[in-house]
């Protein structure tokens, strides 16, 4: 299984940078690869939203469907997701989102993935660290075109 762990603080509130990662439906304008996203379902469960949704992801001639669960819980300002159909054997995400003394935000994410086949991982694998590079920078872009940084 092979895991990552990316952080930074970013001059926006962590509203903001929790309503940018929950409104999954938009990443297909902003996340590089992301050709479709659908809810397929959207439900409130005590104090947390749970969302199934489906996003498809092409690279080159691959192009592959995931099916996942998100987790939502406003009140703790965190989004677990995990993997219901895909190309990994399994597939864990999680943002957690900490206010600073400035105002801003520091940005957690936790991503833990193993590929179904080792052929999808000899073909996709190295590819997978630079869309994961990109995937990041990619929020943090959307970030400054929609919202104000702090102290600006």
């Amino acid at each position: 299984m092979t895991e990552i762990h990316h952080e930074i603080i970013l001059p926006f509130t962590v509203e903001q940078m929790y309503q940018l990662v929950i409104d999954v439906e938009k990443y297909p304008e902003f996340l590089p690869y992301c050709s479709s996203l659908i809810v397929k379902s959207k439900k409130e469960r005590a104090d947390k939203t749970v969302s199934v949704a489906e996003m498809t992801v092409g690279y080159k001639l691959i192009k592959e469907t995931m099916c996942c669960q998100i987790l939502e819980n406003a009140e703790k300002f965190e989004v677990i997701t995990h993997l219901i159909s895909g190309p990994f054997s399994h597939l864990e995400n999680n943002w957690t989102f900490e206010s600073q003394q400035d105002g801003g935000c520091k940005v957690i994410f936790n991503l833990d993935y193993r590929f179904s086949s080792k052929m999808l991982e000899a073909i996709v694998g190295k590819a997978f660290d630079k869309f994961f590079s990109l995937f990041a920078t990619s929020f943090e872009k959307r970030a400054y075109a929609i919202y104000q940084p702090l102290n600006a």
